[in-house]
């Protein structure tokens, strides 16, 4: 009974049992299965809104003094996130756990992200290493990864894509583009390091023994850099209406990169085929060869 849990959408009803207690939570809207998840222990809680969304944040109770500080980005990025892709904060609640043995840095779980307890700590140490890269990332999926999802595996690029963008553009936003330019280029070098010889393939790609083996550059800093490169073609103005128009009508849904480019399509007035099986469906990136002679 003096446990804390944290569900998936919404707690309508708890009942005490002695020394336990029962609690029903609710997803009364269509939602991944990948993405429900249940957190429950002996954990400090901090409390906020952001707006009208309740905001929780979990840590064992050992690093509770270091909550405020690591999450403090928290509403702000929902803001930023809600004006990009046109649409509010769509669940009853967010929180972020911090669970011990954490395999990974984070889970976007619907309404409920997990994450790992490495990120906690005080505004001193977050000069060196600040966790707002993850926090806003998983956040994103809220909407790219969670109010829709990729249909499969092979279309990851459109939940990972946008959620590395998104990190990218929040960098932007609080430490300028020179900052933003030198992560993107990051991640660019990233993707061709990894995309050579006998181990280039497309972003969109559905061969794999596992499914870890697609989680790699492709679908992350691969595609973040190829909506950059998306956008500066499209202008911002199109490039945003066509995102915004994307989410909007594809809610609930299962995606495909069709379903992005048609809408992309839509707002720029322009055929984009060309560009998407170029950049997204087949492999590759422009490998120049340069020489040069002087004539006096």
């Amino acid at each position: 009974a003096g446990w804390t849990t944290v569900g998936p959408g919404a707690r309508v009803a708890s009942e005490s049992l002695g020394a336990r207690r029962s609690e029903r939570w609710e997803l009364d809207f269509p939602h991944p299965a990948y993405l429900v998840s249940f957190v429950a222990g002996e954990f400090a809680v901090a409390e906020e809104l952001a707006g009208v969304t309740p905001l929780l944040y979990l840590c064992e109770p050992r690093h509770e003094s270091h909550l405020a500080a690591t999450f403090a980005a928290t509403s702000d990025a929902l803001d930023f996130l809600a004006e990009f892709a046109g649409t509010p904060y769509p669940y009853a609640k967010y929180a972020q756990s911090c669970v011990d043995n954490f395999p990974w840095g984070g889970m976007e779980n619907i309404s409920s992200t997990t994450l790992t307890p490495q990120i906690l700590g005080d505004e001193r140490l977050h000069r060196d290493g600040s966790p707002a890269g993850l926090i806003v990332h998983e956040a994103a999926h809220q909407w790219f990864g969670d109010l829709l999802t990729c249909a499969d595996w092979s279309e990851l690029w459109l939940n990972e894509g946008f959620a590395t963008y998104l990190a990218l553009l929040w960098i932007e936003r609080e430490q300028g583009s020179e900052a933003f330019q030198a992560e993107l280029r990051e991640l660019q070098e990233a993707n061709l390091r990894e995309d050579r010889g006998s181990d280039r393939r497309p972003t969109v790609w559905n061969v794999w023994k596992e499914p870890d083996d697609v989680f790699d550059t492709r679908p992350y800093g691969g595609a973040a850099v190829r909506l950059h490169l998306l956008r500066g073609e499209l202008g911002d103005e199109a490039f945003l209406a066509g995102v915004r128009g994307y989410v909007r009508e594809q809610r609930g849904q299962s995606v495909v990169t069709d379903d992005l480019r048609h809408a992309l399509e839509r707002a720029s007035g322009r055929d984009l085929a060309p560009f998407f099986t170029q950049w997204f469906l087949r492999a590759g990136n422009p490998e120049l060869e340069l020489a040069w002679h002087f004539d006096e």
